[in-house]
C-alpha cells in the first residue's frame, strides 16, 4: 500500500512539474491564463524574454531582453516613466479593455499596453504574444489583427523588422543604469536620419542631398533600419547621445560597429553659422577672415552655437570670395547647372544678394566636354556645418566677402566666358597668388609670359599643377619630328615652371599646345601677424629666410594642397615610423650577426683548443713511450679527477705550491691521491711537464713518494700522487 502511494505521489509530481515547465516555457496569454508572479514569456524559438526587470539604479520594471544571453541585454521597458511598485506582479488581460497590465497588492495596476480604444466584448479574445522578433503584439485571436505592438513604442533600440518615421523614435535612457526616458532620440525625417537633444536641438544629421558632410550611413545600418531580417543585430540610442551599431559575434558577445558622432566636428553645426570647426586645433571654433563672433563673451568661453558673422554685411556686387580649402560643409545647398564654368557660377551668386558662397567643380580640362560637365552649387542660406578636414572628399569653397576683406590667396578668374580659374599659386598680380609664381596676365583671357613671348592660356589643371598654351597650328607629326633645340617657347628656368609635353595637341581643334607644370609652393610670405589669415593653422615667424607662414602644432606644409595639412602630419609621422623601425631592423641584424660571429668565434676557440689538448695528449704519450715509461704511468681522465676532488674545492685544498695548489682526492674504489694541479700561470709547459712526468717516472725511489698517473685536458696538466697521511714529504710534492 505504501509503495503505491509512494509511486501516486511520483506521477502527480511529474505531471505538476511538466505542467509548470510548459506554463513558463509559452510566449503568450490570454484572459484566462495570466503569468503569476515571476513568470516570464520566451519567444517560439528561445530568442527574446519577457519579465520584470530591477535596474541598477533601483526600480522595477516590465521589460523583454534577450534571452539567456549574459550579461542581459534590455531592448524594451514598458512604463519607463513609473517603476512598479514592490506589491506589483504577474501579468494579466482586462477583461473590460483588452490592454496587458500589471496588478499590485494595493489594488492598483499598472498599463503595459495602451490599444486604440476599448475593445468591449471581443477583449476575451485578445492574445498578449512575445514574438522571436522581440516585438511584443496585442492580437485578436479571431481576426489574427494586431491592435497594439511594442514596435510602434520602442525604448532606445531598434530591432530588425522596427520602421522608424516622425512619430516612431528611439529614446535614449537618462543613464546606463536608468532606463527612464533620456535627453537624446533618435528618427528619420523626410529621409534624413537625425538626433534629437531636449528640447528640439538637432544634435546630429545624416547626409542631406547635395551635402559634402561624410555622415552617410554605412550600408549594414541602412539595411538594418531598411526593415532588415538579420537578427543578430541591433541599433542602440545611447544615455550620451551615440547612436550604436552593435552586432553580435559568435552568438554570446556584442561587437561595436559603428557609432556616430565621431567628434565635435561631427555634431551638428558645432560652431554655429560661417564657424569653422577643427578637432585637431587647440581651438575648436574659428571665424574665418572678414568674419568675427556674434557673441564674443560666449565664444571665449567656449560657447560657439551663435557662430561668426560678417564684419561687412552690405549687399553689393562690390564683392570678393574667400577660398577655403578642405572643408567639408553642410547648409542651404542648391545645385545650379546652367553655369557652364567657373565665371558663370560666381557670377550666378554676385547676382543674388541672399548668397553666401559658391562651389564649383569642374571636369577634365582636356576632356571633349569641359563645357557641360561642370556643376556649381550655391548657398543661399547661412553656411553651417564648417568642418576643416583634409582627408578625401573635402572641397574648396568660395566664401563671399566684402572687398575690404577679400584675402592674397586665390586671383580672379580672367574673361567671362573662360572655364578656369586662377587658382593659388599662380598669380595674375602683386595682390594675389604667389609673388614667385607672377608670370600670368589677365585680360579678357589669361595669358602666360616667357622670354620667347607671351601665350594664351587654354586650360589650367589645378589638381595635377598644369597648364596649357596654344604656341601654333602645325599637325603632330611635325612637331614630335623637330630637335629639342629647336622649341618655340623658352622659360625662365629660374621661375617655378617646366614644360612637360612639348606636342600637346587639343582633340577637338586639333592645335599644337605646350604643357606646363608648376613646383608646389613653399610657405606663403607675409608681413605682419594678421597676414596668415588665409592660411588657416598658421601663424607668421620669421626663422632666418624673411617672414612666413609657418604651420601650427601637429601641422605640416603641403605644397600640393597649398595649406597647413594634419593629414601629411600623419604621413611624417609614419616616415619617422618607418625609419624608427628601419634602424630598430638593423641594429637587431648587427646584434645577432655579432653574437653569431661571438658564438661562432668561441666555438672556433673550443675546437682549437680541443685539437691543441689533443696535440699535447699525443705528444705527451709519444714523449712517454720515447722514455719506455708510459706503461708505469696510467692516464686519468679528467671527470674522474674532478668527481675525487669535488671539483677541486677549497676543502680538499692540502696547499699550495710553486707550481700551483695540491688537493687531496679520492676514488670511487677507495684509493686516496694528492693532485698536484699545474697553474697556467707557472711557466710550465707540456715538455717541462713531461720532464716531471719522466724524471718521476725514472726516479720509483722507496724514499720518494709514488707517481700513480698524470692528465692533460686543454691547458690542465696534473700529476696524481700517492697520497702520505704523515705529510712527511710534502716538501717535494709542494716544490
Amino acid at each position: 500500500m505504501g509503495s503505491l502511494f509512494v509511486s501516486a505521489f511520483f506521477v502527480i509530481a511529474f505531471f505538476f512539474t511538466s505542467s509548470c515547465l510548459i506554463c513558463e516555457a509559452r510566449d503568450s496569454i490570454d484572459v484566462a491564463n495570466p503569468l503569476f508572479g515571476n513568470q516570464t514569456l520566451v519567444s517560439a524559438r528561445n530568442r527574446f524574454e519577457l519579465g520584470f526587470f530591477t535596474a541598477e539604479k533601483g526600480g522595477r520594471y516590465v521589460a523583454i531582453w534577450y534571452y539567456k544571453l549574459v550579461p542581459r541585454t534590455v531592448v524594451w521597458v514598458a512604463q519607463r516613466a513609473e517603476p512598479l511598485h514592490s506589491s506589483c506582479e504577474g501579468i494579466q488581460i482586462r477583461e473590460d479593455g483588452g490592454n496587458a497590465e500589471v496588478p499590485c497588492g494595493n489594488g492598483q495596476v499598472t498599463l503595459i499596453t495602451r490599444s486604440v480604444g476599448s475593445l468591449g466584448p471581443r477583449a476575451s479574445n485578445i492574445t498578449l504574444q512575445l514574438l522571436d522578433s522581440g516585438n511584443l503584439v496585442l492580437v485578436d485571436a479571431h481576426s489574427r489583427a494586431r491592435v497594439w505592438q511594442s514596435f510602434d513604442e520602442p525604448t532606445n533600440t531598434f530591432l530588425p523588422g522596427m520602421i522608424l518615421n516622425n512619430t516612431v523614435r528611439l529614446s535614449s535612457w537618462v543613464s546606463p543604469s536608468d532606463p527612464s526616458s533620456g535627453n537624446y532620440s533618435f528618427g528619420q525625417d523626410q529621409g534624413i536620419y537625425e538626433i534629437i537633444e531636449k528640447p528640439l536641438n538637432t544634435y546630429w544629421k545624416s547626409n542631406e542631398r547635395n551635402s559634402f558632410m561624410k555622415n552617410t550611413l554605412p550600408f549594414f545600418v541602412e539595411q538594418l533600419l531598411s526593415n532588415y531580417s538579420n537578427t543578430t543585430s541591433r541599433l542602440v540610442m545611447n544615455s550620451s547621445g551615440e547612436i550604436q551599431f552593435y552586432n553580435l559575434s559568435d552568438g554570446r558577445s556584442w561587437s561595436l560597429l559603428w557609432s556616430v558622432p565621431e567628434g565635435p566636428c561631427s555634431k551638428y553645426n558645432t560652431c554655429g553659422k560661417f564657424g569653422m570647426c577643427n578637432a585637431k586645433s587647440k581651438v575648436l571654433c574659428d571665424c574665418p577672415p572678414g568674419f568675427s563672433p556674434v557673441s564674443l563673451e560666449d565664444w571665449e568661453g567656449g560657447r560657439y552655437s551663435e557662430g561668426c558673422e560678417r564684419v561687412i554685411s552690405e549687399c553689393s556686387r562690390r564683392r570678393s570670395f574667400l577660398n577655403i580649402t578642405l572643408v567639408r560643409v553642410g547648409g542651404g545647398i542648391n545645385p545650379y547647372d546652367e553655369a557652364q564654368n567657373e565665371t558663370s557660377c560666381k557670377e550666378t551668386c554676385l547676382n543674388e544678394c541672399k548668397c553666401q558662397a559658391y562651389y564649383f567643380k569642374g571636369a577634365d580640362p582636356r576632356g571633349r566636354e569641359t563645357r557641360t560637365n561642370g556643376k556649381c552649387w550655391i548657398w543661399m542660406d547661412n553656411v553651417e556645418n564648417l568642418h576643416q578636414d583634409s582627408m578625401d572628399g573635402s572641397i574648396s569653397l568660395s566664401l563671399r566677402v566684402s572687398e575690404a576683406n577679400s584675402t592674397m590667396r586665390t586671383c580672379e578668374p580672367c574673361g567671362t566666358t573662360s572655364s578656369f580659374s586662377i587658382p593659388y599659386p599662380l598669380s595674375t598680380g602683386p595682390s594675389c597668388g604667389d609673388p614667385s609664381y607672377y608670370s600670368f596676365d589677365c585680360n579678357n583671357t589669361a595669358i602666360f609670359n616667357t622670354l620667347s613671348g607671351k601665350y594664351q592660356v587654354t586650360a589650367i589643371d589645378k589638381e595635377h599643377r598644369r597648364f596649357f598654351i596654344l604656341v601654333g597650328s602645325e599637325t603632330a607629326q611635325t612637331c614630335k619630328g623637330r630637335n629639342s633645340s629647336t622649341h618655340v617657347v623658352t622659360l625662365n628656368h629660374s621661375l617655378p615652371f617646366t614644360v612637360t609635353n612639348w606636342c600637346y595637341f587639343e582633340p577637338i581643334t586639333g592645335h599644337r599646345q605646350v604643357e606646363i607644370g608648376w613646383k608646389p609652393p613653399l610657405e606663403p610670405s607675409c608681413d605682419s601677424s594678421m597676414g596668415c589669415e588665409d592660411w588657416l593653422a598658421s601663424d607668421c615667424h620669421d626663422k632666418g629666410n624673411g617672414p612666413k607662414c609657418y604651420c601650427r602644432e601637429g601641422y605640416q606644409w603641403d605644397g600640393s594642397l597649398a595649406n597647413c595639412s594634419e593629414a601629411l602630419r600623419n604621413s611624417g609621422n609614419d616616415y619617422k615610423r618607418r625609419n624608427t623601425i628601419l634602424v630598430s631592423v638593423v641594429v637587431v641584424a648587427l646584434i645577432l650577426a655579432s653574437c653569431s660571429s661571438y658564438v661562432f668565434y668561441r666555438r672556433k676557440e673550443a675546437k682549437q683548443g680541443n685539437l691543441e689538448s689533443s696535440e699535447g695528449e699525443r705528444q705527451v704519450n709519444d714523449l712517454m713511450l720515447e722514455n719506455g715509461k708510459a706503461s708505469d704511468v696510467p692516464f686519468y681522465d679528467l671527470d674522474m679527477i674532478l668527481c675525487a676532488t669535488d671539483n677541486f674545492s677549497d676543502a680538499h685544498k692540502l696547499g699550495q705550491g710553486g707550481f700551483g695548489p695540491v688537493y687531496k682526492g679520492k676514488f670511487p674504489e677507495g684509493l686516496e691521491v694528492a693532485v698536484k694541479r699545474l697553474s697556467s700561470c707557472s711557466g710550465q709547459g707540456v715538455e717541462e711537464f713531461l720532464n716531471e712526468v719522466v724524471l718521476i717516472a725514472k726516479l720509483q725511489h722507496r724514499n720518494l713518494v709514488r707517481l700513480l698517473g698524470y692528465c692533460i685536458k686543454g691547458d690542465e696538466k696534473i700529476l696524481l700522487y700517492e697520497y702520505m697521511p704523515n705529510r712527511s714529504l710534502d716538501a717535494f710534492i709542494f716544490g
